[in-house]
C-alpha cells in the first residue's frame, strides 16, 4: 500500500514538471508580460501555440483549504467509540484541486487568459472541475509606463458538501451534517450548515499600473 502511494506522488509531481517543461522560458510570466516581438501573436500569424504562453501552475485553492479546515473534527459517538472525520476530509486520490493558466497574444497589446482547474473529490465533498477564462489589454502611456485592464470569471470549481446517516437512539435515524451530528440542533437544521460556496476570487476584474526601470 505504502509503494502505491509514493507511485501517486511521484506521477502527481511528473505532471506538474511536464506542465512546467511545456513553456520554461515563459513559466515565470505573469499575465502582464506581453512578447515583445509582434511576430508570436495570433494577429501576425503565429499559430496558437507560438503565441500562447504558461503565466500559472498551481496545486491547491483556496476552497481546498477550507475543507481541511473544516474536516479538522473529531467527537465520541453514543457508544463512546471515536469519530475522526479528517479522513473524510481528504482527497481519495491524494491528488488536490490544482489549476494551469495561459495567456494567448492576439496582438501586441492584448491577451486572452484561459486554464482550467481539475477539482477535487473525497467521501464528504467535491470540489468541481473549473474553466478559467478572461482577458488583459495593456494601454501604454509613456517609454516605460502602461495601464493594464484584467479580468477573469471561473466557470464551474463549485464545493459541495455531502451529508451523512446517523442514528440518534430515541429519535431514529436521520440525514444530518456529519461534522455537526454531535452537537445540540435538530439533524434536519445542521443540513442547513452544508458547505456549498463558489470558487473564491469567482470574478475579476483590476486596473494595473507599471512603470519599467
Amino acid at each position: 500500500m505504502l509503494n502505491v502511494l509514493k507511485m501517486k506522488r511521484f506521477f502527481g509531481n511528473l505532471v506538474i514538471l511536464m506542465l512546467l517543461g511545456m513553456k520554461i522560458s515563459h513559466a515565470q510570466n505573469s499575465a502582464f508580460n506581453f512578447i515583445p516581438s509582434s511576430a508570436s501573436t495570433l494577429e501576425m500569424g503565429a499559430n496558437f501555440w507560438q503565441a500562447t504562453n504558461l503565466i500559472e501552475v498551481r496545486q491547491g485553492s483556496e476552497l481546498t483549504q477550507v475543507v481541511r479546515v473544516s474536516g479538522d473534527v473529531s467527537y465520541e459517538s453514543a457508544t463512546g467509540s471515536a469519530i475522526n472525520l479528517s479522513d473524510w476530509y481528504k482527497p481519495k486520490s491524494q491528488w488536490v484541486n490544482s489549476q494551469v493558466m495561459f495567456m494567448s497574444q492576439v496582438n501586441d497589446n492584448f491577451g486572452l487568459l484561459w486554464g482550467v482547474g481539475t477539482g477535487e473529490y473525497g467521501t464528504k465533498y467535491t470540489i468541481e472541475p473549473s474553466i478559467k477564462l478572461g482577458f488583459v489589454y495593456r494601454v501604454p502611456v509613456t517609454a516605460s509606463g502602461q495601464f493594464y485592464l484584467r479580468a477573469s470569471t471561473i466557470i464551474g470549481g463549485r464545493l459541495k458538501e455531502k451529508s451523512c446517516i446517523a442514528d440518534f437512539g430515541q429519535i431514529g435515524v436521520h440525514e444530518v451534517n456529519c461534522r455537526l451530528a454531535a452537537g445540540i440542533d435538530a439533524p434536519e437544521e445542521t443540513l442547513k450548515y452544508l458547505m456549498n460556496q463558489k470558487p473564491y476570487n469567482q470574478n475579476i476584474i483590476s486596473v494595473v499600473y507599471r512603470v519599467l526601470f
